[in-house]
Formats: C-alpha cells, sequence, structure tokens
C-alpha cells in the first residue's frame, strides 16, 4: 500500500521548520507563516510600507507536510521518541493487550495475522 500525490505545499505562504527540543533531544515541527508588510496611507497620500517578521506557529500536520521527508504507510511513522520514554523506565509492556478490542476479537488472531497486518508492531506499553 502507497501514499501518492501527497501535498505537501498544502500551507501557501507558509514554510515547514523544525526547532529543536530543550527538554529532550526532539525536533518541533513549526510552521514559518510569512506575513505581508503593513503598508500606511497619510492624509496626504503618502504611503509609506513596514516588512513584518515571520510568525512561528505550532505545526500538528506531522511528516505529511514536509517536502524531506518519504512516506511509507507500511513502515509507519518513525519511533523518536521511543529512547528517552524508555530511558524514563516508568512503563512496562502490555501482554497481552487489555482493550476489549483485543481481548474479545470477532476473529481469533494469531501472531502471524498480526505481523501480515503490521508488521512493524510494537507491544503497547503502560504506566507502572
Amino acid at each position: 500500500m502507497t501514499i501518492e500525490n501527497i501535498d505537501v505545499n498544502s500551507y501557501p505562504g507558509s514554510e515547514k521548520v523544525y526547532i529543536d527540543g530543550t527538554i529532550h533531544p526532539v525536533k518541533v515541527a513549526m510552521r514559518r507563516v510569512n506575513l505581508t508588510p503593513t503598508v500606511k496611507v497619510t492624509a496626504d497620500g503618502e504611503k509609506s510600507i513596514r516588512e513584518n517578521a515571520p510568525v512561528y506557529i505550532y505545526d500538528t500536520s506531522g511528516v505529511y507536510t514536509d517536502p524531506n521527508v518519504t512516506i511509507d504507510i507500511n513502515n509507519g511513522l518513525p519511533r523518536l521518541r521511543e529512547e528517552w520514554i524508555s530511558k524514563r523506565e516508568d512503563l512496562v509492556p502490555l501482554s497481552p493487550p487489555s482493550t476489549d478490542a483485543c481481548v474479545k476479537p470477532t476473529k481469533v488472531l494469531t501472531p502471524s495475522d498480526l505481523h501480515a497486518a503490521m508488521p512493524l508492531a510494537v507491544l503497547p506499553k503502560a504506566g507502572r
């Protein structure tokens, strides 16, 4: 399965940028929005133009609007936070899954069924 023709330029007048996290070594997706200049016209008709600095806003669109990322839905998203979450040592793997959707499936799923459906599946975790 593939995704094609994703419009990575879906926000005109802006650009996806990343800012380094200050607590953890992650990059925070932001969008630099370019503003138009401020134009003032005086009573006697004189026009002055003042450029405006871009504004940075949090970007929740994920990798799908990053033109430098190749999307592969079969591999899923990179597990960027897994290492520092693991280092907290406050989670334990869940086995077996605890939700009713997994505990009482309409079909009995084997590990090979799960692997075929989600080859890179990772066991969910719960807080200690």
